[in-house]
């Protein structure tokens, strides 16, 4: 995911969001996270963030609220960043 040819001390994303969408772009069939019996490519890994998302302003989040979130150490917690 790194490319130090292309990096700079300005990253191009403003947010995690920005990074995981242009990962999956670049590389949605590939591994993204491996917990113990389950596997989440790229792909997946914004789709599921990207659902979590919406879930969250359609009960009136806005940018800058402050959200708990809490979870077992499973695939959905990096998701929930």
């Amino acid at each position: 995911m790194f490319d130090r040819a292309r990096s700079s001390p300005d990253p191009p994303w403003s947010t995690i969001g920005e990074l995981v969408r242009e990962a999956a772009e670049r590389s949605g069939g590939q591994e993204f996270l491996r917990f113990p019996g389950a596997s989440l490519t790229f792909a997946a890994a914004h789709e599921a963030s990207n659902r979590l998302a919406h879930v969250l302003v359609a009960h009136g989040i806005q940018p800058g609220d402050r959200v708990a979130i809490m979870l077992d150490n499973v695939p959905d917690w990096p998701l929930s960043w």
